[in-house]
């Protein structure tokens, strides 16, 4: 799969006519040109756990050779937040989250004993068994994108169990933080048979670029970002953030002289001329292209925050957003397939009510427009 794009279709299933299709995956080549564009994108990092022969290893191993990492995923509940580094893994129906990042959030004692009643429980093992794994609805999950916002997942279900292998040089165990599974790409039941369709249109694993691409289905608007249609990426813009500056020239010279830059390797991204060499002509391209930009200060960026009860996004808190928060009133079914009731739910306990008109008003008539009000 490595120097490959994997374009991943969800599940989809009307439930007037019971017409059913299934997950599926497609393996396709960088410059395919069917590969559908991103909203978003989540950088992946690869590793590999490659100790077959300690004696404490019994097959099958949680990952076989390099694997995609999503870094820095933050889960909370209840007050209590953890951060860790999850195995991304479309083949697991569900997600996990080790023990110790349980015990972080007051879910588990050291021990990995239950603190808080479970909310459910699963039968999961392989070969040598099986067994109850519990499971929890946190209050949420969040990770970094690219494009600067955070994916969030409100109240998603985690199961809480140690997955991973014994480290052959020193002896200890190496456990994953987590495990991101298909349930949050695909459409997905409840134990009371609830159905939650996919977000997504599409998922695309770019292995060469070592990015998770999103596609939001049309009912869904990302907010305005750099690399988007009405922001895309200038020529010369190496590290994709919609400006041509020093950072740019500091890849470009990481990669100098390098040679055989297809899409396979990494030079290829300071290979602006696309000859397979980084050299001066690509440095007189970037010279030509410098310090343009096309991402001017925008509302929502940092220093321009989008403020508690800023409902419409304009970086103003003010009638528009009571409004739009009446028109939501008294909502009780908000979680992420209906963006937590159009960003009513301002506290995300799937209700929209007095304790959201609160935390709205609390920061009435401010302004973080970069224009001003």
């Amino acid at each position: 799969m490595a120097g490959k794009i994997v374009v991943l279709e969800p599940s989809y299933l009307d439930l007037d006519t019971f017409d059913f299709k299934g997950f599926t995956a497609a393996l396709c080549e960088p410059d395919a040109p069917d590969i559908p564009p991103v909203d978003f994108e989540v950088p992946l990092r690869y590793t590999d756990f490659l100790y077959f022969s300690h004696p404490d290893n019994i097959p099958p191993f949680p990952v076989m050779g390099y694997n995609p990492v999503i870094e820095n995923i933050t889960i909370s509940y209840n007050g209590q937040t953890s951060t860790g580094n999850w195995l991304f893994d479309t083949g697991a129906q569900s997600s996990f989250i080790s023990t110790e990042q349980a015990f972080r959030l007051g879910l588990v004692d050291a021990d990995g004993e239950p603190i808080v009643p479970p909310d459910f429980t699963l039968p999961v093992g392989g070969i040598g068994g099986s067994t109850e794994a519990p499971g929890y609805r946190i209050d949420s999950l969040a990770i970094d994108t690219l494009q600067g916002f955070k994916l969030i997942y409100g109240h998603p279900s985690l199961l809480v169990g140690d997955i991973g292998i014994i480290d052959e040089q020193t002896g200890e165990p190496i456990i994953l933080d987590g495990v991101f599974g298909s349930n949050f790409l695909d459409m997905s039941f409840t134990l009371e048979f609830d159905m939650a369709d996919s977000p997504y249109s599409h998922i695309v694993i770019d292995t060469v670029r070592g990015v998770l691409g999103f596609d939001l289905k049309d009912i869904f608007t990302p907010p305005a970002h750099c690399g988007d249609p009405n922001h895309p990426y200038p020529a010369g813009d190496i590290n994709r953030d919609c400006s041509v500056n020093q950072a740019d020239a500091a890849i470009l010279a990481e990669f100098w002289l390098a040679s055989g830059c297809d899409p396979n390797y990494a030079c290829h991204q300071a290979d602006l001329n696309g000859d397979e060499y980084v050299n001066l002509l690509d440095l007189v391209l970037l010279q030509q292209y410098w310090q343009q930009s096309s991402w001017p200060p925008q509302c929502g960026d940092p220093g321009y925050p989008w403020l508690p009860g800023d409902l419409n996004r304009d970086c103003r808190v003010e009638q528009t957003d009571v409004l739009s928060m009446l028109d939501e009133w008294l909502s009780d079914d908000c979680d992420l397939l209906n963006w937590n009731c159009a960003g009513c739910d301002l506290n995300k306990d799937g209700t929209v009510n007095l304790v959201d008109f609160a935390i709205l008003t609390q920061e009435w008539l401010t302004c973080t427009h970069p224009a001003g009000c």
